[in-house]
Order: C-alpha cells, then structure tokens, then sequence
C-alpha cells in the first residue's frame, strides 16, 4: 500500500475510534430485559415482561385474587 491509502486509513480508525469513545459506553446500548414475578401470602403475579416501562413509568397489574398491585419502573429497576 502507498502512503496516502495508509494515511486514510489511520484518519477512518481515528475518527471511527473517537466515536466509539464519545458514545454512551456498550452496556448501556443493550436492552435489559425486565421480567418480575412476585408470590407473597396475600397474592401471586406470574412472569410478567415490563421492559416497556421507561424510567418513571407505572404499570399497575390487578392479581386474580382481585388485589391491586401499582410497579414503578425506576433507574435501578422495578
């Protein structure tokens, strides 16, 4: 290769690199999964998937048992 095709090449990996490094860090850009399932004395709630919920989101679930339960998505989960 020339020069001039390894220079472009360098300025690609460079500027390729910088992006990578200024972006929000890779964990952050997989989607979690939030999946609960609660069993107390008083009711019991199935699997249910909430990854729907953004950030500040509620959802409330009403159990069979006719008890209502009120989830709060928050920054650290349900």
């Amino acid at each position: 290769m020339n020069r001039k095709a390894l220079l472009i090449l360098a300025v690609l990996f460079a500027a390729n690199t910088g992006a990578l490094l200024a972006g929000e860090p890779e964990e952050a850009l997989v989607e979690k999964k939030i999946v609960i399932a609660l069993h107390t004395d008083d009711f019991a709630i199935e699997e249910t998937d909430l990854s729907h919920l953004a950030v500040g989101d509620a959802e409330t679930i009403v159990t069979e048992s006719g008890k209502t339960v009120d989830l709060l998505r928050t920054e650290d989960g349900i």
